[in-house]
């Protein structure tokens, strides 16, 4: 149904943003919500407070996605948003609906009702979340926050323990408006120390935006930013480099400031470190803010030039790591005279530190995805060894070794880039057993640990510990492949053979396929030919099947079905990955041979694969064809 529109009670420019959002309200959510209201409150067994009648009446049931997905048509006329569904939805009638967690108090004890949902506010910022740039290793949040109220009407966030967050659900909403907004563009936003928003405020000819300004956070407007002041820290939002410009050249003449720059929307060239110009001949004399934000201090200035641009330069030692700059974007006709040009050189790629320590392929895959290694998120060896020490852990040589020469490294994953480097891990993991150093992050919830002999330990907190590598470099080599951890190495544009028993040898022997040292070790082995992969997989992934074959050749895929059915005569199979091609001139009245599909998990055979000749094959199950593969005489080869 149409929505019963936006809050009155925002400003303009609040309702601008949540607009632009496709924020709405849809009006049969809102139909007897005062008794709704009270009939859910009374079944999670929670007090009835004023405030959160008022707050449905006012704002229950509004949503929205950032980028403007509109509420309109994405629920039936009697169903209530699910919380998944975006990324903020309001209303205590919502909330219960959802069954968002109802256990939280004050930490004075006062019980606490949920009102809200949101992506986390940073994300909101687009700092954290979609456009992540700042440092290499930042990763999109997967969680929603929940917002809660008291009996006196605070909104509180619903960490633990719960933080205080806003005065009232009014000036709730505006601070949210706020953080939207700076989502919506590319900007820079300056981090400088607390309490020194009123100085930026100032210099920038901002003025308070009352709606959104309370006990816990003051905000300011003008000249093209958004400043916020919030407990323990103070930040400024640009999208007009000279409102940026101005208040850093204010900062950098006051003794003890430091500040960060976060960009959003940046358009980013990574390059060889070797690449790096001199860091002495790009500053020049003008006057620098030092970087540093809280205690993390780093390395490097943040300048103004004498054409107003604004640089950050982040430095490690005498090597320059990073150069940022931030400039008005040329006039054209997709630009305003105020639109910023946000750019980032970056001297991290990896290829150069990893030279001579893994193959050709894996320097490959590391240039084609851009991978960077951070030096300064390493520690020299005596000082690790000291802090490993402190943290009654081993300082193990293999891990000594991966982090002098690739320490602070950061790899793709499934939910965005991780990091691999002791350093890097002392900072958020803790060992799982005796006698394991933290390694790094997986692609997923859980880490890598290191032993004595330099061999990597999984721990997923679902399976017990599980060893996956002999060596660093034999994991990298295999995450150029795609294989990390339970992900399967499955190029594009190959079929997928799964085969249940242990008889790779004899599949790679039948298709005159090579071991692969650099991939191979007592955890797994890869054989491959120029078109062809053989992988034995661990035990720990034995439940799906112990061989894979991975192909874009129908003739290998046949030879590889042949020979391990002769190798073991119990062996079952499954099929997957590419389909289609040309249809065949002619075909057999009658497949030549029928192999068991198998169901891995209960190992048993629900099927079989019919294959006529050297270029048809069919898998059936439950004795219909679920898919057909056909050989197309595709010559191109396919590279991992």
């Amino acid at each position: 149904m149409t929505g019963l529109g936006l809050p009155p009670f925002l400003n303009g420019e609040a309702q601008a943003v949540f607009g632009a959002n496709g924020f709405t309200r849809e009006e049969a959510l809102h139909a007897d919500r005062a008794e709704k209201l009270a009939e859910l409150l009374d079944r999670a067994g929670l007090p009835a407070f004023q405030q959160l009648f008022s707050m449905e009446a006012d704002v229950g049931g509004l949503c929205g996605r950032l980028g403007g997905t509109s509420a309109e048509g994405r629920h039936s006329a009697t169903s209530t948003p699910r919380a998944e569904d975006w990324d903020l939805l309001v209303g205590p009638v919502a909330m219960l609906e959802t069954r968002a967690r109802r256990d939280l108090r004050t930490p004075a004890g006062r019980v606490l009702v949920p009102i809200a949902r949101s992506v986390p506010l940073v994300a909101l910022a687009g700092f954290v979340g979609r456009h992540a740039t700042d440092g290499p290793g930042r990763r999109s949040p997967l969680d929603q926050e929940l917002f809660a109220t008291d009996s006196v009407g605070q909104v509180w966030r619903g960490s633990d323990p719960p933080g205080l967050f806003a005065d009232s659900y009014r000036t709730f909403l505006a601070k949210l408006a706020l953080f939207l907004e700076m989502g919506r563009a590319p900007g820079a936003l300056l981090h400088v120390r607390p309490g020194s928003a009123g100085i930026a405020a100032r210099v920038a000819g901002a003025r308070r935006i009352d709606e959104a300004s309370d006990r816990v956070h003051e905000f300011w407007r003008g000249g093209g930013a958004i400043i916020e002041d919030a407990p323990g820290e103070t930040r400024m939002w640009a999208t007009n480099v000279h409102a940026l410009a101005t208040v850093v050249t204010a900062l950098a003449d006051m003794a003890g400031f430091c500040a960060e720059l976060s960009l959003s929307g940046v358009e980013e060239e990574v390059s060889e470190p070797s690449a790096a110009p001199r860091v002495p001949s790009l500053l020049g004399d003008p006057p620098r803010l030092p970087l540093g934000e809280g205690d993390g201090a780093r390395e490097g200035w943040i300048v103004v030039d004498d054409s107003a641009r604004v640089h950050r330069f982040r430095t490690h030692g005498s090597r320059l790591l990073e150069w940022d700059t931030v400039e008005c974007a040329p006039a054209d006709g997709h630009a305003t005279p105020t639109a910023l040009r946000l750019a980032r050189r970056s001297y991290l790629l990896a290829t150069e530190p990893l030279e001579g320590h893994v193959s050709a392929r894996c320097l490959a895959w590391i240039r084609a995805h851009r991978i960077t290694r951070d030096p300064a998120a390493t520690l020299p060896r005596q000082d690790l060894e000291r802090e490993l020490r402190a943290r009654g852990l081993p300082a193990y040589p293999p891990a000594l070794e991966f982090e002098a020469v690739a320490g602070g490294l950061w790899v793709p994953g499934k939910h965005g880039r991780h990091p691999l480097g002791v350093s890097l891990a002392l900072r958020e993991q803790e060992s799982s057993a005796e006698g394991l150093v933290p390694f790094g992050s997986i692609s997923g919830p859980g880490g890598y640990f290191m032993d004595a002999r330099g061999h990597l330990v999984v721990d997923d907190f679902v399976q017990d510990l599980t060893f996956v590598a002999a060596s660093w470099r034999i994991l990298l080599e295999r995450l150029a492949l795609g294989h990390d951890y339970l992900e399967v190495a499955a190029p594009e544009g190959r079929w997928l053979l799964w085969i249940s028993e242990d008889v790779g040898e004899a599949v790679a022997a039948e298709l005159d396929a090579n071991l692969v040292p650099e991939l191979s070790d007592e955890y797994e082995t890869y054989w491959e030919t120029a078109r062809t992969r053989v992988w034995l997989r661990p035990r720990f992934m034995a439940p799906r099947g112990d061989c894979i074959v991975s192909t874009d050749r129908m003739r290998a895929l046949v030879r590889a079905l042949r020979a391990a059915r002769s190798a073991s005569p119990t062996v079952r199979f499954g099929l997957g990955g590419r389909t289609g091609g040309r249809p065949p001139t002619q075909r057999a009245a009658e497949p030549t041979a029928r192999y068991p599909f198998g169901s891995y998990s209960e190992r048993t055979q629900c099927g079989e694969i019919l294959v006529w000749g050297d270029d048809w094959v069919e898998q059936h199950v439950g004795g219909r064809p679920v898919e057909v593969f056909i050989d197309d005489d595709d010559e191109a080869p396919l590279e991992p």
